[in-house]
């Protein structure tokens, strides 16, 4: 056996076992609660309502065993592909049929099982299983009488009540026969209540009877027979007597199993085979039968007329009437009564014969159900597994949860088109045949459908896939029809093809997008909106702006943008408001379906336009973070191209924080100007992690690290370089946002980690890695990280670039911005790092180390350091209404970027509040 077969065999053996039990557990419970009046209440010992039980668990594995296969194909393929094995199978080049081959092997050898069971031990455990509970059933007699039903349970006596009341034991309505002489019905008891009780030895039934009458008839043996019906007759009168009836019975006792041998359930294939041929044969001579007895009723009525001469004895006579009216009146009487008698004779006889034959049909299909149950039954575990197996391999989502959800509606699904099928085929509607197999011949067109579209690794579970179909269906309902914006003939000078150009060009493009959405596009569309009352301009300007950028985009001639200039979108940029006429309008507002569809449909064109404007949005962020290279706007080195790759790898392969990444160019900002520095401010609900509670408490108060790689989404992809993890911030505040985690779970201090920030800036040649203290903005203050943010987006580099520029080191202030912070650059290692050292002791320490942040940037073969010391870590800053502003600057604030997490914040936020946030947070020299 392959190593690849024992794999398999070994990952469905243990789900199947488990199915198993659990099945036949669950159907013991169904049958448990069916028989469980039979069973309490009659003081049977714990042996036989365990033998009882045993016996019914046997008889119902006929039916665990397709469970059992359905839930274990689904459960070992569905890890497979959770865990990538299915994945790695296939890369190795193993086609998916040789990967349930043994599989398949198992669900047929289950199969065979199956059917051998349900052949020879099924119908032993039912014959015992029955005859075991119709001793059961005559242990205690007193408990199964039932309201308004004469009940023969006790030997000898037919007993009747009206009602009764279980909980005080009470019978109300009694009436007793006594038939224990078997001379008839000559004693007969009526009460208007009593009360049922066994004796001490438990072997008389004893009825305490209130307010009734006794009578008999006093019959004597030898004289019953006689023509004699006149006897003497006694009546008794009592308000309360004691009624006693032996109960021979009440031990329990087995009954014989030969009476139920002649049951269906209880026979194997070849007693079946008979049992049906046997019958065949009966109801073949019944149809004889009734055939004969069919014959013209003349036949019959002309025996008794006068018999013709022997030449005519084989005619018919021409006219009956005639002949019938030259007979004499008694003979005209003596025929018609004959004849009648006759009919009623043949009428009787072919109604008992009938009914006869309906029963013996009745039969002989449970036996012929019977016959096929045994194979559908047992094909069932190959049908379910070819549904199971294609499933688990297609929807790959492991654990017991889903697999046993699907496997059971599956199960369901089979199960009452099963039972739909026997039931019409007990009728009479349906065949045998047909019946029996109808839930197979439903079923295993899916499982065919299905192990087709695992082989062909087709996405039926894709929720994109379904989301398109009805996109498309919708939009050929909605006549949604967005062509290409066709190229117009657009105009421009040499100049506009300079990159320097291009990027302006590109970003008033980006800028007008942006406003269109987040004023036309964001919050609800109201029915009243969707008629146009005039031209919309700023579409109009989008438009003619896209051309034009379009155009010169072909038209530059760069290597550097071919890619991204090929991949630019073509979009329609279709207006979603529409022209309607003031009859159309009426008729809207008269039928609401009428407005309903238009409704529907500008919903949809809005939706469209939205997407266009965010693609043309994604294509200028790309092509200009490209052509800022050319112009001396970006670093004088490009990222590397495994830093590049793996963010692309990430934002592809986690649409969430893909999401979030696309969203930083539609988020509102805004700029606030501090003296002479240019803060920017936005409003980014997703950019701060939820970690904490409240601002005192540690994030790992309540919440796992998020660092650590036990505790990260399984979609987070990581790159490892050194000590330290490379990850995609999946809550950005900046493009390219950038997590530097160590691979431990090491403290946030920055003492002795110098060197490796240092390394890290000289690999990112194009991004600013920054640090946060323990109190001073940092996510995971208990696991020490960097921060890696794009160069270009932060209004600290052009403090870098302009003020700082051939300044010497040491420390400085800057009143309009973040007061005091210091500043040092070389080309030397070890040198940054002792001077990073000397300020460190400088630095007053808060709790375990200084409070701080620190960027730094590797440009033009130079290191390049600034530490901003802290004051506090939330500000109290506060508007005029006494509300708390909800911000915690840490690095990217400092660096000049404030994220505000609520609208109301970022709606009242001035100049005011962010000088006063810098002041609070930072050391001033007034201060």
């Amino acid at each position: 056996m392959k190593i690849l077969h024992r794999f398999m065999i070994k990952q469905f053996i243990g789900p199947f076992v488990l199915m198993f039990f659990i099945a036949t557990f669950i159907l013991l419970m169904q049958t448990l609660w069916k028989f469980v009046d039979e069973l309490i209440g009659k003081g049977l010992e714990l042996s036989i309502i365990g033998e009882f039980l045993l016996y019914s668990s046997v008889n119902l594995t006929t039916m665990s065993f397709p469970l059992a296969v359905l839930v274990a194909s689904i459960f070992t393929m569905s890890s497979l592909g959770e865990n990538c094995e299915l994945i790695a199978f296939k890369a190795s080049g193993i086609s998916l049929q040789r990967i349930v081959f043994p599989l398949v092997v198992m669900s047929i050898v289950i199969a065979a099982a199956a059917f051998l069971f349900a052949n020879n031990v099924s119908p032993v455990a039912t014959l015992k299983m029955r005859a075991l509970l119709e001793g059961i059933r005559r242990q205690r007699p007193e408990l199964q009488l039932r309201e308004g039903v004469f009940s023969n349970l006790v030997d000898g006596y037919s007993i009747r009540i009206g009602k009764k009341n279980y909980n005080t034991n009470m019978l109300y309505d009694l009436r007793i026969y006594d038939h224990t002489e078997g001379i008839g019905n000559i004693s007969v008891v009526l009460a208007d209540s009593g009360q049922m009780a066994l004796t001490s030895d438990k072997r008389f039934l004893e009825i305490t009877l209130f307010s009734g009458h006794r009578y008999n008839e006093m019959v004597d043996r030898k004289t019953v027979n006689k023509k004699n019906n006149n006897h003497p007759f006694s009546r008794q009168v009592f308000d309360k007597q004691i009624f006693r009836m032996a109960l021979p019975n009440f031990d329990f006792s087995r009954s014989d199993e030969q009476i139920f041998k002649k049951g269906y359930a209880m026979m194997n294939l070849n007693q079946l085979t008979y049992t049906t041929d046997s019958l065949s044969l009966i109801m073949e001579n019944q149809k004889n039968q009734i055939r004969a007895m069919t014959k013209p009723a003349f036949e019959r009525v002309s025996t008794h007329l006068p018999k013709p001469d022997s030449a005519q004895r084989a005619k018919i006579p021409e006219d009956l009437a005639s002949a019938f009216a030259q007979l004499s009146k008694a003979q005209r009487l003596v025929n018609l009564q004959k004849a009648i008698s006759d009919t009623r004779t043949q009428k009787d006889q072919f109604i008992g014969l009938m009914f006869e034959r309906e029963n013996l049909s009745y039969q002989f299909r449970r036996y012929d159900m019977e016959w096929h149950r045994k194979f559908s039954l047992s094909l069932a575990c190959i049908v379910l597994f070819f549904i199971g197996a294609p499933l688990g391999a297609i929807i790959r989502k492991g654990g017991l949860g889903t697999p046993i959800i699907i496997a059971v509606l599956f199960f369901v699904l089979y199960y009452v088109i099963s039972m739909i099928g026997e039931k019409a085929a007990k009728g009479g509607a349906l065949s045998p045949l047909t019946g029996m197999w109808m839930s197979t011949a439903v079923v295993m067109p899916i499982s065919i459908f299905l192990t087709y579209k695992a082989t062909r690794d087709s996405a039926i579970f894709n929720k994109e896939m379904y989301m398109n179909i009805i996109s498309e269906v919708l939009g050929w309902l909605f006549a949604v029809r967005r062509p290409l914006r066709p190229e117009n003939a657009v105009s421009f000078d040499n100049e506009e093809l300079q990159p320097e150009r291009m990027i302006r060009m590109m970003e008033n493009l980006s800028q007008l997008c942006h406003f269109y959405i987040t004023d036309h596009l964001s919050g609800k569309t109201r029915f009243a909106g969707i008629i146009r009352r005039q031209q919309d301009e700023t579409l109009d300007r989008i438009g003619r702006l896209y051309d034009h950028v379009q155009t010169v985009i072909r038209k530059a001639d760069i290597s550097l943008i071919r890619e991204s200039a090929d991949e630019y979108p073509g979009v329609s940029l279709k207006n979603w408001q529409m022209n309607i006429s003031n009859r159309l309008r009426v008729l809207m507002w008269a039928i609401p379906v009428v407005g309903l569809y238009f409704y529907l449909k500008v919903l949809i064109q809005r939706s469209t336009l939205r997407k266009e404007l965010n693609s043309i949005i994604t294509a200028n962020r790309n092509l200009t973070t490209e052509l800022s290279v050319l112009c001396g706007k970006a670093m004088s080195e490009k990222t590397p191209a495994e830093v590049e790759t793996f963010i692309r790898r990430q934002l592809s392969s986690w649409p969430e924080a893909g999401a979030r990444f696309l969203g930083l160019d539609t988020i509102p900002c805004k700029s606030v100007t501090v003296n002479r520095f240019t803060v920017k401010v936005q409003y980014n609900p997703s950019g701060i992690r939820p970690v904490a509670a409240s601002a005192d408490e540690p994030p790992t108060a309540f919440l796992p690290c998020f660092l650590c790689a036990a505790h990260r989404p399984p979609e987070q992809l990581c790159m490892i370089r050194g000590d330290y993890h490379l990850l995609l911030n999946p809550c950005p505040v900046l493009p390219k946002h950038l997590m530097i985690a160590d691979s431990r779970h090491l403290p946030q201090l920055i003492d002795g980690r110098i060197p490796d920030m240092l390394d890290w800036a000289q690999y990112l040649k194009n991004f600013l890695v920054l640090y946060s203290s323990p109190c001073c903005g940092a996510s995971t203050p208990d696991h020490f990280h960097f921060q890696a943010v794009e160069a270009g987006h932060t209004p600290l580099e052009a403090l870098l670039n302009d003020r700082l520029s051939g300044k010497k080191t040491g420390y400085h202030t800057d009143t309009a911005f973040c007061g005091r912070y210091y500043y040092f650059s070389s080309e030397e290692r070890q040198t940054m790092c002792k001077i990073f050292a000397d300020v460190y002791r400088q630095l007053p320490a808060a709790d375990e180390a200084p409070a701080m942040n620190v960027y730094c940037r590797h440009l033009d073969g130079k290191w390049e350091i600034v530490v901003i010391p802290r004051k506090k870590d939330h500000p109290d800053a506060c508007f005029a209404d006494k509300d708390d502003l909800a911000v915690s600057p840490g690095a990217i604030d400092m660096a000049g970027v404030i994220v505000t997490t609520r609208r109301q914040d970022f709606k009242h936020i001035n100049a005011n509040a962010v000088a006063q946030i810098y002041r609070e947070a930072a050391f001033f020299d007034e201060q």
